[in-house]
């Protein structure tokens, strides 16, 4: 939606943030010079009817409003099966957003559609709330009874909770556990983390992905001049402000990744502009004069526009030109942080600002978490059975249990602890289960409770199993992401194990296809609409990506050492290097390419890393560079 607020605005500190703000103002960044860069652009009409607005973007699925039939509706287009859905029918539906299968919107109240049951919900109590945004299993909004303040739903525990009291409280947005709003008057940005509010400066309209904040901000040196409006950033995980536009027309952003999507109307009309934070570049997405409302997702970036005298959804493919060269030798460790001292850490795994890893130190095999926000660590489990391969998404940290000296070692199954409600519970129904991988409501393993590897699927929300693969082959190592499980295959005992790839089923048509064109490769993981994976197709361990927007495969590494454990978020794909025949095997560390940017670069500072998970501009992994195996992280 495009709502501005154009004022003279300050910074205001709160006495018990006094030196934070402080610290804030002097770490601001002075106003980004951007680069004269043009990319390749695809644009899309999605809409027709001439009475769109309103877009937003998750994945392959737009949604916005339309009031092609006299009153307002939420509509759904998705990009993988180009078909449109009506969601709403009542005339009187307003104001969407959409993470996953679940899309919120205002009528007389907050609403919820989960795309993959078909049902619709009715979220808050209250006739005055408006603006919803979504986020996992929370939604937020702002509600005018009694003043204007911010309240949220957690679907997992089906509770609302008053977030905000000031009464001034308006437009929020959510990323992870953080909530951001702006202050009625134009004055103030606010952030709450569910545990700690910050005050962080002067705006109207704020949105968050990440840790980054991006808002509309008019503060000026001389308070008599013409109101302006320029898109700052603050950076939670570095505490610094970037000014992005200097413009003073810039206005409504959003974020996603590495990239920032405003409307500015520095020529006189409106048009769509995106900042790439990696590359220190702007580009210009339109040229009708008439764009406004931008969303992002990844390489899309939708908006609406009256170019025809009618009001529609249209949308743009990026594609970055004059990229930089490669980098191999970028080892500057200054980001890099040691988490462990135990000597005994593996198999780190992280989501926003929570890592987990297994951990011997007690000689037995245990889940450990630690918060970089709280800087506390939490010992998740204590039995004396060994508790390995954790995964976590959101407040929910899963593992598998391999069982103990007493019962000889045999697995239990897949188990899951709460964060949030300190709970723990079985999630496999039998034993035998291994490699469990989360993404919100949904867990995925392996099984071999009959005599065979399978892929299974536990749904928290339904508390029902699903068997994902029948085949007499042995499917392992399975990830998710939204409605897509993805595996590799590992033959069967008629073709002597030999691996025959990747596959992806699709829960949403229960459609299963291949992945890597060849047999020989191994270990994927997923992110949107891009999987990785490492093959020894050519008889050298390389890491490979599929796009399936594009049904196109591309080669990452090429050298002659052995690359292999590829994970991905969003634009950055990391992986172990393991070395090469000419140098005996020794791993030279953690290295990231840049999908975006055509960048690579050494993470690690030191050889003898391993194990990489990566979230965001954050990278995790295992190193034995001091004869033992700690946890580091670096932020990049």
């Amino acid at each position: 939606m495009n709502i501005v607020k154009k004022m003279n605005t300050f910074y205001r500190a709160n006495l018990l943030l006094i030196a934070f703000v402080l610290f804030l103002v002097a770490c601001t960044a002075s106003a980004v010079t951007a680069e004269s860069v043009s990319p390749t652009i695809t644009e899309t009409q999605i809409t027709t009817s001439g009475s769109a607005s309103d877009p937003h973007i998750y994945g392959d699925r737009i949604v916005w409003q339309d009031d092609r039939n006299g009153n307002s509706d939420i509509y759904m287009y998705d990009l993988s099966t180009k078909r449109e859905t009506q969601i709403t029918t009542n005339g009187s539906a307003h104001f969407p957003d959409i993470y996953g299968d679940r899309v919120v919107w205002q009528g007389d109240r907050i609403y919820m559609y989960d795309i993959s049951t078909e049902k619709e919900t009715q979220i808050s109590t209250s006739g005055s709330a408006h603006y919803p945004a979504i986020y996992e299993d929370k939604i937020v909004w702002g509600d005018y009874s009694g003043g204007s303040d911010i309240y949220m739903y957690d679907l997992s525990t089906e509770k609302e909770t008053k977030i905000s009291t000031s009464g001034f409280a308006e437009m929020p947005d959510i990323y992870g556990n953080k909530i951001v709003w702006g202050d009625a008057s134009g004055t103030e940005i606010y952030i709450y983390d569910l545990d700690t509010m910050l005050d962080i400066g002067a705006g109207g309209y704020a949105r968050i992905y990440g840790d980054k904040l991006v808002w509309d901000d008019g503060r000026q040196d001389n308070p008599d001049a013409d109101p302006i409006s320029n898109i700052h950033m603050y950076d939670l995980s570095t505490e610094k402000e970037t000014q992005i536009t200097t413009s003073g027309s810039a206005s409504s952003p959003e974020s996603h990744g590495d990239r920032i999507v405003y409307t500015d109307a520095r020529n006189g009309d409106d048009n769509i502009y995106v900042y790439d934070l990696a590359a220190r570049r702007e580009a210009q997405i339109t040229t009708s004069g008439s764009a406004v409302a931008p969303a992002i997702y990844g390489d899309r970036i939708v908006w609406e526009e009256s170019r025809n005298g009618n009001n529609d959804i249209y949308m743009a493919t990026i594609t970055w030109t004059e990229e930089p060269p490669v980098d191999d030798n970028n080892t500057d460790d200054s980001n890099e942080t040691q988490v462990t001292i135990s000597g005994s850490a593996y198999n780190p795994a992280i989501y926003g600002d929570r890592l987990v890893w297994e951990d011997y130190r007690s000689g037995n095999a245990d889940i450990y978490m630690y918060d970089r926000t709280t800087e506390k660590e939490t010992q998740i489990t204590s039995s004396p059975d060994a508790q390995t391969h954790p995964a976590i998404y959101g407040n929910r940290v899963v593992w598998q249990d391999d069982g103990g000296e007493d019962d000889g070692w045999v697995n239990h199954g897949i188990f899951m602890y709460d964060i949030s409600t300190n709970k723990k519970m079985r999630i496999s129904p039998t034993e035998l289960a291994y490699d469990p991988a989360i993404y919100g409501n949904r867990i995925v393993y392996s099984s071999t409770r009959n005599g065979n590897t399978d892929v299974y699927m536990y749904d928290l929300s339904t508390s029902k199993e699903a068997q994902i693969t029948s085949s007499p082959d042995a499917q392992t190592n399975p990830v998710i992401y939204e409605n897509r499980v993805v595996w590799q295959d590992d033959g069967g005992e008629d073709d002597g194990y030999i691996n025959h790839g990747i596959f992806m089923h699709d829960i949403s048509t229960s459609k299963k296809m291949r992945i890597s064109p060849t047999e020989l490769a191994y270990e994927p993981a997923i992110y949107g609409n891009r999987i990785v994976y490492s093959s020894t197709r050519d008889g050298n361990t390389d890491v490979y990506i599929y796009d399936l927007s594009t049904s196109r495969e591309t080669q990452i590494t090429s050298s002659p050492d052995k690359q292999a454990a590829p994970a991905i978020y969003e634009n950055r794909i990391v992986w172990q290097d393991d070395g090469g025949e000419d140098d005996g095997w020794v791993n030279h560390g953690i290295f990231m390419y840049d999908i975006s940017t055509n960048q690579k670069m050494k993470i690690s500072p030191a050889e003898l890393a391993y194990q990489p998970a990566i979230y965001d501009n954050r990278i995790v992994y295992a190193s034995t560079r001091n004869g033992e195996s700690d946890i580091y992280i670096r932020t990049i």
